[in-house]
């Protein structure tokens, strides 16, 4: 059972206007041999991937695979005009548990765990509504070329650019 909140908000002050949200999550899984349809598993022994332990006693843990306690993002912008608009935005990724494979632990390496750090990446946007039926927008993503994980033994993106063309008819 996961369990958490999510606060999020807008504020807006003339031109300039502040919006964000935080979520926090905490939660319990348990696993028991009482949930395993034998005759779907042909009586085979059961090991969840994300958590590693056979399922031949009940299993309780409060480590959530992969999912952060604590999430948010936050932008602040100003508006140049009505057409022109500019942001920084504010992404965090709280630390979270991952599963690594641990060879020194034997037949039970898939319970290794790794602790995932926490992460900040800053981005910059800008949209300019050149018509009412054409947009254009720059946006840089990871400002800072931070190096960065979400899961364990992925490779996440650099500093990244786009550019947003739009036409609307």
């Amino acid at each position: 059972m996961i369990n958490g909140f999510e606060f999020a908000g807008q504020l807006n002050a003339g031109k300039f206007f502040l919006r964000g949200n935080i979520t926090a999550l905490k939660g319990d899984v348990r696993f028991s041999p009482d949930d395993i349809d034998r005759n779907h598993t042909g009586s085979h022994h059961v090991q969840p991937y994300n958590y590693g332990s056979f399922i031949d006693d009940v299993v309780a843990t409060r480590r959530l695979i992969r999912k952060p306690a604590v999430t948010g993002y936050a932008e602040a912008g100003f508006r140049f005009s009505d057409n022109l608009r500019a942001s920084a935005i504010l992404r965090h990724g709280g630390s979270r548990y991952d599963v690594v494979y641990d060879p020194t632990l034997g037949p039970f390496g898939a319970l290794g765990r790794v602790n995932v750090k926490t992460y900040d990446l800053i981005d910059l946007v800008s949209t300019w509504q050149v018509t009412d039926s054409w947009l254009v927008g720059v946006k840089v993503e990871n400002l800072f070329d931070s190096d960065y994980l979400e899961i364990q033994g992925f490779q996440t993106r650099g500093r990244s650019m786009y550019l947003k063309i739009q036409f609307k008819w």
